[in-house]
């Protein structure tokens, strides 16, 4: 039993670098602009998502194993917060209002296709999801132990 925790904590830690990493990792590759990174998209975002990658290992080493599970919650929140927040804006009137609205939605559109569409990802994107998925299940599973 001591070793699997060991394990778990482990995973938390690599999969913390991994997502914090995997924020300045290229995407994909969009013609004409380049490489597209989730910190070059959403640069406020992509700061939050850093913090709380970063919250899992400080709440190991403060011994607060229980509230671990918020770390994963809050990247998940985060990442999801264009589409939350398109629900709960009111739409803008005028023409100028809703090109803005589009042109700042069409590149945070372009980051939620990309996490769906898993093939068009780049090496950075692959290991962006993948230490997600491993911060989720390894926090999650260390809270409720």
């Amino acid at each position: 039993m001591k070793g699997s925790n060991k394990l778990v904590l482990l995973c938390i830690f690599i999969s913390a670098a991994m997502v914090i990493a995997g924020v300045f990792l290229p995407l994909t590759r969009i013609p004409l602009y380049g490489d597209l990174t989730y910190n070059r998209i959403s640069p406020y975002e992509s700061y939050v998502v850093i913090l709380f990658a970063i919250l899992g290992p400080v709440l190991i080493l403060v011994k607060k194993h229980r509230l671990l599970f918020l770390a994963p919650i809050g990247i998940w929140v985060t990442l999801l917060f264009p589409v939350i927040e398109s629900y709960l804006k009111p739409e803008k009137t005028g023409f100028l209002g809703k090109m803005g609205d589009k042109v700042t939605s069409a590149m945070q559109d372009q980051v939620v296709n990309l996490l769906l569409d898993i093939l068009e990802l780049s090496w950075g994107g692959y290991l962006f999801i993948a230490g997600l998925l491993l911060f989720t299940i390894s926090s999650v599973l260390r809270s409720i132990k």
